[in-house]
C-alpha cells in the first residue's frame, strides 16, 4: 500500500500567478529543519496520510480485497436461498398459527369456493356457454332476465284462466242430488257406482257430503251441468 511518489525532474513547475515572487527567495526561505523532512521520506505514518493513492491501469487486475468482498456476497446470497429453500417445506407451529398464515388459507378457501361457486352456475347454464368469469356473469344475468320475464308470463297466463274458469262455474247450473242406499253390501263400491252413474249422464260433481248410519248409506252431491 505504501509506495514512493517519485516526481519527474524536468516537469516545469510554472505557476504564472506566483511568477514574480518565485523569482526571488523569499517563499524558498524555510528553516533548515524543516528541510530534513519531506513528501519523500519512507515513513509509515506520512505514507498513511497521504492523499495520493497508486494509479492502476484500466486492463490491471481487480484487488484482491475487492474479489474477497464479492465472493462473500455471492456466498451470502448462496446461502440465504438454501437455507429458504430448506425452511419452506417444514413451517414451524408458531408460523401455522401466526396472523398471516391464517389470513394465507383463508384466501384460499375463499378462491376455491368462489371458483366452485361459477363452476356451479356454468353447470346451469345454456350448453355452448363461455367458461371465461366475465361470460359466466354476463350470460347467467341474461338468462335470468329471460327467465323473469317467462314468470311474468306465466303469471298472466294463469291468472286470465282463473278469471275464465270463475266465470264458467258462475254460468253454469248447479243442483243437489241425494243418494240413500240401504243395508249396501259395500258402502265405497256403492258411492263410487253413484259417481260413475253422473258422469254417464255427462254430469260433474261439486262437493260430495256423505254420512254412513247404521245399515244405511246418505249422500248429498252437488253437482253441475258440464257444457257440450
Amino acid at each position: 500500500m505504501e509506495e514512493l511518489l517519485n516526481f519527474p525532474t524536468d516537469f516545469d513547475y510554472h505557476f504564472p500567478f506566483f511568477q514574480d515572487s518565485m523569482d526571488t527567495d523569499i517563499l524558498w526561505s524555510f528553516p533548515s529543519d524543516c528541510l530534513d523532512i519531506g513528501i519523500l521520506d519512507d515513513d509509515p505514518l506520512i505514507g498513511r496520510r497521504t492523499a495520493f493513492a497508486p494509479y492502476r491501469g484500466g486492463g490491471g487486475p481487480i484487488s484482491s480485497d475487492r474479489s474477497v468482498r464479492e465472493e462473500n456476497i455471492h456466498k451470502r446470497l448462496i446461502g440465504f436461498f438454501k437455507r429458504a429453500a430448506n425452511s419452506s417445506p417444514g413451517i414451524d407451529r408458531t408460523a401455522r398459527s401466526g396472523r398471516c398464515y391464517q389470513h394465507m388459507m383463508r384466501e384460499r378457501q375463499r378462491r376455491v369456493k368462489l371458483a366452485q361457486s361459477y363452476s356451479d352456475l356454468h353447470a346451469m347454464l345454456p350448453p355452448g356457454s363461455k367458461a371465461s368469469k366475465n361470460a359466466i356473469v354476463q350470460i347467467a344475468t341474461a338468462y335470468i332476465r329471460r327467465l323473469e320475464g317467462s314468470k311474468a308470463e306465466l303469471r298472466r297466463r294463469n291468472d286470465e284462466l282463473m278469471t275464465m274458469l270463475r266465470e264458467r262455474n258462475e254460468r253454469a247450473e248447479t243442483a243437489k242430488i241425494k243418494v240413500c242406499v240401504s243395508n249396501p253390501s259395500s258402502k265405497i263400491d256403492s258411492m263410487i257406482g253413484a259417481l260413475r252413474c253422473l258422469k254417464g249422464m255427462n254430469v260433474g260433481a261439486r262437493t260430495v257430503r256423505a254420512r254412513f248410519d247404521g245399515a244405511e248409506l246418505a249422500a248429498t252431491i252437488d253437482v253441475q251441468t258440464k257444457d257440450g
